[in-house]
């Protein structure tokens, strides 16, 4: 039995970044964000989500896409994020229906 202590003792524990699961609740988009002239479109907006944030979140996964979070707070509701890249600006919009699946990390 000690062996074994001596040997949970040494070996080394990976930690994991925090993330949850949410769903969206509402989202505003912000009116000007919507910019793809000559490159990849460029959207923001702020997401309201059902349960409050368990930590200081940086991106959010939602259909596949990850969205970069400019604010969020720990403990809050309210998220404002970004998305740069390819897809059309219907294509990102259609994503954020009410009860939308999320994952933060």
């Amino acid at each position: 039995m000690h062996d074994d202590a001596a040997r949970d003792a040494a070996t080394p524990r990976v930690s994991q970044a925090p993330s949850q699961e949410d769903a969206v609740a509402a989202i505003q988009w912000n009116t000007s964000s919507a910019v793809a002239e000559t490159g990849p479109l460029t959207m923001s907006g702020t997401l309201t989500v059902k349960v409050a944030l368990a930590a200081s979140f940086t991106a959010f996964v939602l259909g596949g896409i990850v969205f970069k979070i400019s604010r969020a707070a720990a403990g809050g509701t309210t998220v404002e994020f970004s998305y740069s890249g390819r897809e059309s600006v219907d294509a990102v919009k259609s994503l954020f229906t009410v009860g939308a699946k999320l994952l933060f990390s």
